[in-house]
């Protein structure tokens, strides 16, 4: 990629300021830039329970029924990325993508100075956007999702433009990556605020044409208040399909037995050694309870924090075997997406409404979830 130019223009250029285009087919009605727009799942089912079967304190605070979200891939040209949320824009247009009223727009506008940094230029990329960049189970339930769409519609290793902490990927993203196969990474740089607000809102790339795999309420549905990180089903359906299938060669179309098991069935217990907050302090006690209860049919695994983490592969092939998940809130959840349908998961959560996640995906895969309520508040 090449560095690009960048001249200050008076404000007069958009004497309105900026254009907000929630619907980007309306961009591409207008033929003038080239840009498409393209259905890839209309959405509209409901899925979930109005009222989850719970253990624990009583659940008020939300029901865990959903409306799948549709699918959209849209390309557009000629657009620069801006912010730590790399909001897209063209002239006095602002692409809003889904997460709409998360993206804090007065940091990621440019602001009418010169950028300290380079702006860099690209032919082509495919936008993986996602809050939280850092964060494990973003960037593997949101994220990998959208890049699970793209290989799945259009079957095109792209340059991907990923967001990096200081212009870095963490470690579990490279093997990730390299577990579908490998790809061109080009890192989007999400700065400190410290440094600025004229430097975060700097635009990063201009780019001439731009994929981006993103998620759209289906007409005449009212949206959730906790949608955040909750991709659609379908979605999350392509990225088990391309990670059981990178691992074991085989789709979820084909027999969902496991090849060659022993006859005992399989305990997987999520486990928080290394966390700051939510760890189990009578973990062993509580292992040694479940095991009495399931009795000797039964083996315990553990997936663990503690150094050296499971590889990508091997995290897919705990989950992918075992029977019953069981954890308490934390990015490890992430992986029960990789359970056989109607796997067992029960999930120890905490009593606040944004605390979706893993019913969602449980409900959204065919998992039989059941959900153990905690006591307290500000448990995250």
């Amino acid at each position: 990629h090449e560095v690009v130019q960048w001249e200050v223009r008076s404000a007069a250029a958009c004497p309105e300021g900026g254009r907000p285009i929630r619907d980007w087919r309306l961009a591409a009605d207008s033929n003038f830039w080239g840009d498409s727009v393209e259905e890839l799942s209309q959405g509209g089912k409901v899925y979930g329970q109005r009222i989850p079967h719970t253990f624990g304190a009583p659940f008020t605070w939300a029901g865990q029924r959903y409306v799948e979200r549709g699918v959209r891939l849209s390309t557009l040209h000629d657009v620069m990325l801006s912010g730590n949320e790399g909001v897209i824009s063209r002239g006095c247009d602002v692409f809003v993508p889904y997460y709409d009223m998360q993206v804090p727009w007065h940091e990621n506008l440019p602001r009418p100075v010169h950028p300290e940094g380079q702006v860099k230029w690209l032919h082509t990329a495919l936008w993986l956007l996602v809050m939280f960049p850092a964060n494990f189970f973003s960037f593997l339930i949101d994220e990998l999702a959208r890049l699970a769409v793209w290989l799945a519609v259009r079957k095109e290793r792209l340059p991907l433009l990923i967001p990096a902490d200081r212009g870095n990927l963490k470690p579990f993203m490279h093997d990730w990556l390299q577990l579908f196969g490998g790809f061109q990474v080009i890192p989007y740089e999400i700065r400190p605020h410290f440094v600025g607000i004229d430097r975060v809102s700097e635009p990063r790339f201009m780019v001439r044409q731009l994929h981006v795999v993103d998620w759209y309420d289906p007409p005449g549905i009212r949206r959730r208040e906790d949608v955040f990180l909750l991709p659609p089903q379908w979605a999350l359906m392509q990225l088990r399909a391309l990670a059981v299938g990178s691992v074991f060669g085989f789709h979820e179309q084909e027999p969902l037995a496991k090849s060659g098991a022993p006859e005992r069935k399989t305990l997987l217990w999520i486990q928080r050694a290394t966390a700051t907050t939510r760890r189990v302090q009578n973990e062993r006690e509580l292992l040694s309870a479940l095991a009495a209860e399931l009795g000797a049919g039964w083996q315990l695994e553990i997936f663990s924090d503690i150094s050296p983490a499971p590889s990508a592969s091997e995290a897919l092939r705990l989950f992918r075997s075992a029977d019953l998940v069981v954890g308490v809130h934390g990015s490890g959840q992430a992986n029960i997406v990789f359970c056989r349908p109607r796997t067992g998961i029960v999930d120890i959560n905490l009593p606040e409404p944004h605390s979706q996640y893993t019913a969602h995906n449980s409900y959204a895969l065919g998992l039989r979830y059941r959900l153990v309520m905690m006591m307290g508040h500000a448990l995250h």
